[in-house]
């Protein structure tokens, strides 16, 4: 049997469930071979990696620190916490749809 499962459990609900089995040929070898091509799908869909999403977050942190030295280099002050981050602005009330107009009723002569 296949390693690398917590327990016999998990180990049969991937065979029985997820493990694919071509109708010729060998299944899947191992749940590395699995994970690789659940990943391969994902790809061709658009779905971010988590390296993807690491590499958007340190691009991030480093857009946020120039932004702040260049406030800094402003105003002489750094931005405080609670003001860099954005508050909710309030919902704002959004106008009802004029209803149709009833078309006029014949009236009994």
């Amino acid at each position: 049997m296949t390693t690398g499962f917590a327990n016999a459990l998990a180990e049969s609900v991937w065979e029985q469930r997820y493990r694919f089995a071509p109708a010729s040929g060998a299944p899947e070898p191992s749940i590395d071979a699995t994970w690789d091509r659940v990943a391969r799908a994902l790809s061709k869909l658009g779905v971010y990696t988590q390296e993807d999403l690491a590499r958007l977050a340190e691009r991030v942190d480093k857009l946020s620190d120039a932004v702040n030295a260049l406030i800094k280099s402003r105003t002489g002050k750094a931005v405080p916490a609670a003001r860099a981050a954005a508050k909710p602005r309030k919902a704002r009330k959004v106008p009802r749809v004029a209803r149709k107009a009833a078309a006029p009723r014949a009236r009994k002569a």
